[in-house]
Formats: structure tokens, C-alpha cells, sequence
């Protein structure tokens, strides 16, 4: 995954926590945003551990 990519997903993360969206959607939407595999989303959201930082992006 590049940095890029996990760029995006952190993005679309802190949106969907902005905006209270459920797991659910939030996995899906992080896929389609940074048009990444559904499943590499979900080992992304496990592995990561957020930072300060990452919620300033």
C-alpha cells in the first residue's frame, strides 16, 4: 500500500468519524475513496493505530 493510499484512508476515516457513520459504511467508503481492496481497508482499520497527527490530516 502506498503512502498515498493510506493517506486517503486515514482521510476518509477522520470524515466518517466526523460525521458518526457506521463501520460498516466507513470500511466501504475508505475503500472507495482510496480505491483500495475492501479487504486491505479492513486490515488497514485493524493494524493502524491511529495518532494525533493522523486525525489532523
Amino acid at each position: 500500500m502506498t503512502e498515498l493510499e493510506k493517506t486517503m484512508l486515514i482521510r476518509a476515516w477522520n470524515w466518517c468519524d466526523d460525521e458518526d457513520k457506521s463501520t460498516e459504511f466507513m470500511l466501504q467508503y475508505m475503500s472507495d475513496t482510496a480505491q483500495v481492496d475492501y479487504d486491505a481497508v479492513v486490515e488497514f482499520v485493524v493494524s493502524h493505530e491511529r495518532t494525533e497527527e493522523d486525525l489532523q490530516l
